[in-house]
């Protein structure tokens, strides 16, 4: 918690969750269609939680590409976690997740100087770390931003590897990659996520929290 404190004083967070798609080879079957995502592409959609140092948390890397990143959270080890306390603290995610009491997410249209404003600013700031997060890990294993070559389930092998390779780097304390530009007919973008409704209590414990930290 400390970590993530010291980055924007948002208080109690103990992770960020995102997810990111890593583009696969064709599965070519009727079937293989689950892993189109809504920008036309095979992929495999990946859910992680990172920490403040940029390591990773929590890495899931089974789910078609098609899939919401909000529908993955709700059917992984790491909701169960942080929804019975086993996990202590908060989670903080974008507009694509529901608001819930452990998970807390971006408020709208917060008014210019409020306590709204500033929990924004801080939450804006904190989950900033799972954005560079992805950033090192793909600069680390350009395989992961350019693509692989293979079939879904070697290619949730090979982004899993990567991923425990990065930790084992951000242990190390290895230098972080140069930032390298790649040409943009050689990217896949991140299709857009559609926003989810919060939770009453997720709301409720949001207000909560902007009240006493944030005021």
């Amino acid at each position: 918690m400390v970590g993530f404190y010291r980055i924007a004083k948002f208080p109690g967070v103990t992770g960020c969750i995102e997810c990111t798609h890593i583009r696969i080879k064709s599965p070519g079957k009727p079937d293989g269609e689950v892993y189109r995502n809504r920008k036309g592409y095979f992929s495999i959609n990946v859910q992680v939680i990172a920490g403040p140092k940029l390591q990773f948390f929590d890495v899931v890397a089974s789910w078609p590409g098609s899939v919401h990143d909000s529908r993955i959270f709700d059917n992984s080890r790491a909701r169960v976690l942080y929804e019975t306390k086993r996990v202590p603290g908060l989670v903080l995610g974008d507009a694509g997740y529901p608001c819930l009491s452990f998970l807390m997410t971006p408020t709208a249209d917060a008014p210019p100087d409020s306590p709204e404003s500033r929990y924004q600013a801080a939450h804006i700031r904190t989950r900033n770390t799972i954005e560079r997060a992805f950033g090192v890990w793909k600069r680390r294993f350009s395989c992961l931003d350019m693509g692989l070559q293979h079939l879904a389930e070697r290619s949730a092998v090979i982004t899993t590897a990567c991923a425990g390779l990065h930790n084992l780097a951000v242990l190390r304390q290895d230098p972080e990659p140069p930032a390298v530009v790649i040409p943009q007919h050689l990217r896949w973008p991140q299709p857009d996520v559609a926003n989810q409704t919060d939770t009453l209590l997720g709301s409720r414990c949001r207000t909560r929290l902007i009240a006493r930290a944030f005021n």
